[in-house]
């Protein structure tokens, strides 16, 4: 039996679709390169040798990605992520997607829930935003210091201070509101099940908030488009 019938033909359509776009992409690759094929299907970056680039798995960014960034090799795709403007919408709109996260495990109207998750449609926004505000500030949050000058490691760590600070106020946000609210708790089955969704789509919201916190942090401080072109 399919466990999603209806959604039967579209998966059938999506692998179709995936295995001809595999293929294509394998013979333009034989095509071009004649070495580090496998990288160059997987995307995986490349630098100017020719080689694959270092990855730094902890800090989730490669050494290209970083270096195209900063000298702004990537400017022609994500530069308008760097204009101030966009980097303050950005520090706005990613609480507001953590706070629809939560909102979409409640039953009020507009929650865009799922039948039996207790995440909803929401929950997909913080993903691109994380994604986004990080490429923002040029990845400077996420950067390991070997690949930064003094000054912007300097910039790194206030930032990490101040995002230490920001969530140390929040967590205790919240345990003032468990400590005020705790004689206030429905124990009924249907309550329990709310403040359980409410749960989970709180640590899912915690999932992207805190890594996204540094970098909301810098660029509501950064001044510059690209500080590292700053003398």
């Amino acid at each position: 039996m399919s466990w999603f019938p209806e959604w039967s033909w579209i998966i059938r359509a999506g692998i179709v679709i995936g295995v001809v776009q595999s293929v294509s992409r394998i013979r333009r690759i034989r095509r071009q390169y004649p070495d580090h094929r496998l990288a160059r299907f997987f995307d995986w970056p490349i630098d100017d040798t020719g080689r694959p680039t270092r990855v730094y798995w902890l800090e989730g960014v490669t050494q290209a990605d970083v270096e195209n960034a900063l000298y702004g090799y990537t400017d022609r795709r994500w530069g308008w992520l760097c204009r101030p403007a966009v980097r303050r919408a950005l520090v706005i709109a990613n609480p507001v997607s953590w706070a629809l996260t939560l909102y979409g495990a409640t039953d009020l109207p507009l929650n865009l829930g799922f039948a039996d998750l207790a995440l909803s449609w929401w929950a997909l926004i913080p993903i691109p935003l994380w994604l986004a505000v990080r490429r923002s500030v040029r990845l400077i949050a996420d950067a390991p210091a070997e690949l930064l000058d003094e000054r912007l490691v300097a910039v790194r760590d206030r930032t990490y201070v101040g995002s230490y600070r920001v969530l140390a106020f929040g967590l205790g946000l919240v345990a003032w509101f468990v400590v005020i609210a705790n004689d206030a708790i429905d124990l009924s089955a249907d309550a329990l099940d709310t403040q359980l969704d409410l749960l989970t789509a709180s640590a899912f919201a915690a999932i992207w908030a805190v890594p996204a916190l540094p970098s909301v942090v810098l660029a509501w401080t950064m001044r510059d488009e690209n500080p590292a072109g700053d003398d």
